[in-house]
């Protein structure tokens, strides 16, 4: 799907109404000032004697993909983005397979600078098969992992790259602060996978030992890196608020396959995706979760959140397509799009303006949210 194409999204609170959230007809101060709330705009106006908010207008952004032909069709394994959604790295696990299906020549790192429309192979990152990779705020401090291998970091926009000293694993997934020092990584290896992290920019490590021995799949980190979230797949979905020391099993949401979760800034949004389920939001960093019940039985593959945790997308497959949440996940619209199935990287910019997203086999897609 080359090019770009204009869609607009109309987010229609009485289509999927995950939690109530009425403001028409409540009371209000002064006939013609509006309020934004939960996806409408609603203006006061007079109704008799008294001051109410009107049944209100749907808000209706528009979303522009691009598809990145540049960067070619590839078999992608991570996908990281910076706060202003300029500065995008992706890892490609493997260039070449043989008809057994086994790799025989492995990928490499790209980066781009310009929001996608120029990319860089970063070769003195080497070929490996690489999978997740993180961003710091910024997009200049990089980290990606190996499978199995090594963790990488790059301070230079991924320009130069160093193994960090820790640890031959089976990497898979790795996130951390804005800043770029904490950061936490994660093997996909059942049943023995550890979450390990770094609280020095990769110096020392330690083994989060509370959490466990799991199938990790993907870790999220807030903003100063103390609190992690994490899926184990074919388990729970596992929270930290003291940088990976102590982890607590969020068992209210049950066992499911969980394929991806993204945290908030401040750590206190939390929403995760699985394998022919709900998705699933906390509210309270993982204290208390709720399901968006209409949304049930979709192939979910992927979930993103902005900063402030206000705008959510949750991207899945067999024509479940993307859905869009701006009021943290209360009420829900679909944007009735044509994404090529198997997108599974799905990330978002702090603001929530900008978009990108990876399919395992394919191209890397761009999107701007106005």
């Amino acid at each position: 799907m080359a090019g770009i194409s204009a869609l607009t999204l109309f987010l229609s609170l009485s289509l999927i109404p995950a939690n109530a959230a009425v403001k028409a007809g409540a009371a209000c101060k002064k006939v013609g000032i509006t309020s934004t709330a939960s996806g409408k705009t609603f203006t006061c106006i007079k109704s008799g004697k008294k001051l109410v908010w009107d049944i209100g207008k749907t808000v209706s952004p528009t979303i522009v993909i691009k598809s990145q032909a540049t960067l070619g069709k590839r078999e992608l394994g991570g996908l990281a983005i910076s706060d202003d959604g300029s500065k995008l790295i992706v890892s490609e696990s493997c260039t070449k397979r043989n008809a057994k299906g086994l790799c025989e020549a492995f990928g490499n790192i790209y980066t781009s600078n310009d929001y996608g429309l120029t990319w860089i192979r970063q070769e003195n990152a080497g070929s490996r098969y690489w999978k997740g990779v993180a961003s710091s705020s910024e997009g200049k401090i990089l980290h990606a992992v190996s499978y199995p291998g090594d963790i990488y970091r790059s301070e230079d926009f991924g320009i130069n790259w160093k193994k960090i000293t820790c640890c031959d694993r089976s990497w898979w997934t790795i996130s951390s602060s804005g800043d770029g020092e904490k950061i936490v990584a994660a093997e996909y290896i059942s049943p023995k996978g550890t979450i390990s992290t770094s609280v020095d920019g990769g110096k020392s490590w330690s083994d989060s030992l509370s959490a466990g021995r799991r199938n990790w799949y993907k870790v999220a980190s807030s903003l100063d890196g103390s609190k992690i979230a994490a899926i184990d797949v074919g388990g729970f979905i596992y929270t930290s608020e003291d940088f990976g020391v102590n982890w607590k099993a969020n068992t209210s949401v049950g066992q499911k396959t969980w394929w991806s979760i993204d945290i908030s800034g401040d750590g206190s949004v939390i929403a995760a995706v699985a394998e022919d389920s709900n998705i699933v939001i906390s509210n309270d960093s993982g204290i208390s979760w709720k399901s968006v019940l209409l949304l049930k039985g979709n192939q979910w593959n992927s979930i993103a959140i902005s900063g402030d945790g206000s705008k959510i997308f949750a991207l899945g497959d067999y024509g479940a397509g993307l859905y869009f949440s701006v009021d943290s996940g209360k009420n829900w619209a679909k944007w009735n799009n044509q994404i090529n199935p198997g997108n599974n990287n799905l990330v978002l910019s702090f603001d929530g303006t900008k978009m990108a997203s990876t399919p395992y086999l394919g191209q890397l897609n761009t999107y701007t949210v106005k």
